[in-house]
């Protein structure tokens, strides 16, 4: 099963996200911060198959994530929403 990570911190955008993955048969993981996904995607812990990430975050955004995981060679297929 696809899994699908969404780091989101609007809570009705991430509804409505998560909403609509699991419809579509997918297995949506969900985090409001950019740490609290940095933390998930740690090297021994399996990826996920994408990574659905917002730009302004709380905290580290959306953009910084994604260029520490790719400095470190550990970015999945990313989508910026």
């Amino acid at each position: 099963m696809t899994q699908i990570f969404v780091v989101e911190d609007d809570p009705k955008i991430r509804a409505n996200l998560l909403f609509h993955l699991r419809e579509e048969g997918w297995l949506p993981e969900e985090f409001e911060t950019a740490e609290s996904a940095w933390e998930r995607l740690r090297p021994e812990v399996a990826y996920p198959d994408l990574l659905l990430v917002d730009v302004r975050l709380p905290g580290r955004s959306g953009i910084d994530l994604i260029r520490e995981l790719a400095t470190e060679d550990r970015l999945p297929p990313t989508l910026v929403i």
